[in-house]
């Protein structure tokens, strides 16, 4: 008996140093950035349009989604576990390169987010964050329509470069730590399902990863002192939608439909069609009645019919303008949110973010955090 219990007391003694270590796993990092577009926004372009994009309800507090979005789940992660506080300057409908703004872009690119994050963190010391971008869609499905696969290619090389551009002015300003999500396959939304596109969509996210990982592996080779890693959403995305039970065995969720997004049994019913005056007619209907409860000079300020042309022309924004119409016009709201991978035609419910969320958090503490990070 006695010899047991010495036993029992040289396992603890081997044990408790290894505790004692792994308390002592920090990341290599103090606070994160989040760059990107709808699928990363928590309420940046709903602050800026007073609250008329998107609706809440149906959506969620000025994000694309039903509840909260990946984004939210890795910063809370992240603060509850470490203390660590989490910027956002994603914009909903925010392309990378600057497009000619009569062609229905507003000329708020991700430079444009760059700029206002290097103004605003003037002083503060760049090594210590964590910079997770996640861009690029709009740019590709804005185009597409009247795009063959040559043009596409020559758009995926300007994202890029503008891309680089973007994580070189961060490491000039002393950024050291980089994760870049490549783009999902957006053939297989309930978007891309009816596009007549559908294959060049395909190609296009095909060529804009491959450029980003040679681009990442470029900065790599010519920052020695930067860690920059890349983030294969697209696979993880494509097995998820593969393989649903195996995800709802892990996660503990129920996703059924993969397919068709929640709101109207997804696409097969076909939105309402409003052209750009319609558009342009309703929202200064609606900044009317913002500007009853915000600040008229900032009213004045805001650009109404290019703002239109904005929304009709950028898929995810029209339909979550459009959803935002018809939602004050059911009488039942979509009820089974959590068995549905999509939102709407383009963005994912909460439970889809949910596991992107913890895919990423085990891909950060992996790379940043655990004894296999180089830091």
């Amino acid at each position: 008996m006695r010899h047991n219990y010495i036993k029992l007391i040289c396992v603890i003694l081997f044990i408790l140093p290894l505790f004692s270590y792994a308390e002592k796993l920090t990341p290599a990092f103090s606070n994160i950035v989040f760059f990107g577009d709808s699928l990363s926004d928590n309420g940046n372009l709903y602050d800026h349009d007073f609250g008329i994009l998107p609706k809440s309800p149906p959506y969620f507090h000025g994000r694309f989604s039903n509840g909260e979005i990946w984004s939210d789940y890795v910063a809370k992660y992240y603060f509850n576990h470490y203390g660590i506080n989490s910027v956002n300057y994603a914009v909903g409908g925010q392309p990378v390169i600057f497009h000619n703004p009569f062609n229905g872009y507003l000329p708020y690119t991700l430079n444009m987010s760059l700029y206002d994050y290097l103004v605003r963190s003037l002083y503060s010391d760049k090594s210590s964050a964590l910079y997770i971008i996640w861009t690029g869609g709009n740019d590709y499905l804005h185009s597409v329509d009247d795009a063959d696969i040559n043009d596409m290619d020559q758009l995926s090389t300007y994202v890029m470069n503008s891309l680089k551009c973007t994580i070189e002015s961060l490491i000039y300003n002393g950024g050291k730590n980089f994760i870049m999500i490549n783009l999902p396959d957006f053939a297989k939304t309930p978007y891309g399902l009816i596009n007549k596109k559908r294959e060049l969509l395909t190609a296009v996210v095909l060529m804009h990863n491959l450029k980003l990982d040679n681009t990442i592996a470029e900065i790599q080779h010519n920052y020695k002192q930067v860690h920059i890693q890349s983030f294969d959403l697209n696979s993880m995305f494509i097995d998820f939608l593969a393989h649903p039970d195996i995800y709802n065995q892990k996660y503990q969720i129920h996703i059924t439909d993969v397919s068709t997004s929640c709101w109207h049994g997804g696409y097969t019913k076909t939105p309402m069609i409003r052209n750009q005056e319609m558009i342009a007619q309703q929202i200064e209907a609606d900044l009317r009645m913002q500007s009853r409860v915000a600040n008229a000079k900032y009213t004045n300020k805001f650009n109404t019919l290019q703002f239109a042309n904005y929304i009709t022309f950028t898929p995810d924004l029209l339909e979550a303008y459009t959803i935002g119409e018809e939602a004050g016009k059911v009488i039942q709201l979509c009820d089974n949110p959590d068995e549905h991978v999509f939102w709407d035609k383009i963005h994912p419910t909460t439970v889809t973010h949910y596991v992107m969320a913890q895919t990423i958090l085990d891909f950060v503490n992996q790379y940043f955090i655990s004894s296999s990070s180089p830091h």
